[in-house]
């Protein structure tokens, strides 16, 4: 809206633009060209870029540069849809931990089956998610034991790299081998009914209930479902459990869009003073100011001789307070709000004090270290377009997301029947462009 109006500001921060539409912008003169602004005035930048030049890389288009990424190379969140169950279940259920989706779905019937919470009722809910699609989605996790299925931000939805060429996944008979499971799952009342379009504060009440009722459900972390710091301290009584092999014995976890290619902070051409911009972005890359915009300067040092990280070994830093306190405290910084490095050093090789900080995150660690082997490279992590065909592409995408949610929606909820609405589902993605859609990916610049 704001290009639209022509009233752009003179910097554009905190959200991404992506490389189609920087060649549109830049043609537009809408973006300037910060190369030269970065050799002279940005020395953090120019370190970043030395340091990752892949990072460079993935934001030079034409030879110009026409803004800062913000890319997060973590391992402790690099995997999103991570399946988390409630522990003192599990081990009451005495069960091993299932490797197929047969064991998954005998695993859930038993949940539903069994006074768990001991309240002589049978409220029980094996699993639940938030919606279909996104990070902590339905179709996230179940659906990669069938076909990789990418579900989260990025220019990979949907489509995977296979033999040198972008592939649609949506449309295969895996993918509908998977929701005829998921349908099943879902038809025996073993999802819960509403996860379909369930959001973040229905899911969060059963994550927090009490008596406790909810023993799966799926998110880069368990606080997506409950609430770090809570009185509960229900967050830690989750544990992640890894990808299940599904029939033809596929198992797949998707790498996180990890944002290169995007800027997050640009300078454009109603700027009257670019100099003094591109220092102040610039100023925000600087440690003193990564420190003070995670408020990181009031709760971490150096790290003792023998204090351990979450990697097991000696730990760089140390966090000296708790989760609770962060959240009392967390209008006071920026948080991540900012392009640059990720900071990985004060995510994994890190020493708690605090006992409870430190057991959230070393699950979160675990979590990541336990799915890193199942991912199979075939997320299409960036995908540039040629500048006449970014905006078709952007409308082709949303189209096609929308169709498909929609009918995957009707086939799990049993509104429509795989067997006989599957054809009427093939031709409505044809309808919205997807052999265009293929067309524009494949003969893109992607990596």
């Amino acid at each position: 809206l704001k290009i639209a109006s022509g009233q752009y500001p003179d910097i554009f921060y905190g959200f991404p633009i992506g490389p189609a539409e920087q060649k549109l912008y830049a043609k537009s003169g809408i973006l300037i060209d910060l190369t030269d602004y970065i050799d002279k005035y940005a020395p953090n930048i120019k370190k970043m870029f030395e340091e990752k030049p892949d990072w460079k890389d993935s934001v030079t288009i034409d030879g110009k540069i026409y803004g800062v990424p913000a890319i997060n190379t973590s391992l402790i969140s690099q995997y999103d849809n991570v399946m988390w169950v409630y522990k003192p279940w599990f081990d009451k259920l005495g069960i091993d931990v299932p490797t197929t989706t047969d064991e998954f779905y005998e695993m859930l019937k038993l949940v539903k089956s069994t006074d768990l919470n001991e309240n002589g009722q049978a409220d029980e809910i094996p699993l639940a998610s938030r919606g279909l699609m996104s990070d902590a989605g339905l179709l996230g996790y179940l659906m990669n034991s069938f076909c990789y299925t990418n579900t989260t931000a990025g220019p990979g939805e949907f489509v995977k790299k296979e033999n040198g060429k972008i592939k649609f996944v949506a449309d295969t008979d895996e993918f509908k081998k998977g929701l005829d499971y998921i349908r099943k799952l879902y038809s025996e009342g073993l999802i819960e009914h509403d996860s379909l379009t369930m959001d973040r504060t229905r899911i969060t009440s059963l994550g927090e209930s009490e008596p406790p009722v909810l023993f799966a459900a799926p998110g880069l972390m368990a606080s997506y479902f409950t609430v770090n710091g809570s009185e509960s301290n229900r967050t830690l009584d989750y544990v992640a459990i890894p990808p299940v092999k599904g029939p033809n014995g596929y198992a797949n976890t998707v790498h996180k869009y990890e944002g290169k290619g995007d800027i997050y902070m640009s300078i454009t051409s109603a700027c009257k003073d670019p100099v003094t911009a591109i220092k102040w972005l610039d100023g925000l890359l600087s440690d003193e100011m990564m420190y003070k915009a995670k408020g990181l300067e009031t709760y971490i040092r150096d790290a003792k001789e023998g204090e351990i990280g979450l990697d097991g070994k000696q730990a760089k830093y140390a966090y000296m307070k708790t989760d609770k306190t962060l959240q009392e405290e967390k209008n006071k910084y920026w948080k991540i709000f900012y392009a640059g490095f990720s900071i990985e050093d004060m995510l994994t090789s890190c020493y708690y004090e605090e006992e409870y900080n430190g057991k959230l995150s070393q699950n979160r660690y675990d979590a990541q270290v336990m799915y890193e082997p199942f991912d199979k490279n075939e997320s299409v992590n960036m995908l540039v377009c040629d500048e006449g065909d970014a905006e078709e592409y952007a409308q082709l995408r949303v189209a096609l997301e929308n169709c498909i949610t929609s009918y995957a929606a009707s086939f799990i909820s049993g509104e429509k029947s795989l067997a006989s609405n599957w054809n009427e589902y093939l031709n409505a993605l044809k309808q919205n462009g997807l052999e265009r859609y293929l067309e524009i990916c494949n003969k893109s610049e992607y990596k």
